[in-house]
C-alpha cells in the first residue's frame, strides 16, 4: 500500500512541478514585458503590433482569404497589398 501512494506522490509531484515552472516562466515574461511595453503582452503595445503587421505584410506571410488566393491565382501581382500603404489595427 505505501508503494502505491510514494508512486501515486510521485506522479502527482511529475506532473505539478511543471506547471510551477511554466506560471514562474510566464510571469517573468510578463514582468519583463511591462517594464519593456508598458503591457503584460507585447502584441498589446500598438507600436509592436504595427511593426508585426508591417512584417507579415512585407514577407507575404499575411493571412488572405480564400476568394483573395483565388483572385491573386488568376490575376497575379503582389498578394494582401494593401489600400495607400495603410496598415489598419
Amino acid at each position: 500500500m505505501e508503494k502505491t501512494i510514494d508512486w501515486v506522490n510521485s506522479i502527482i509531484k511529475e506532473l505539478v512541478e511543471p506547471s510551477k515552472k511554466l506560471r514562474d516562466i510566464l510571469l517573468k515574461v510578463q514582468e519583463t514585458n511591462i517594464k519593456k511595453y508598458g503591457c503584460k503582452w507585447s502584441l498589446q503595445n500598438k507600436e509592436i503590433r504595427l511593426k508585426s503587421k508591417k512584417s507579415l505584410y512585407k514577407n507575404g506571410t499575411a493571412q488572405c482569404s480564400k476568394q483573395q488566393l483565388y483572385i491573386h491565382n488568376i490575376i497575379g501581382g503582389r498578394l494582401n497589398t494593401n489600400l495607400h500603404g495603410i496598415i489598419f489595427l
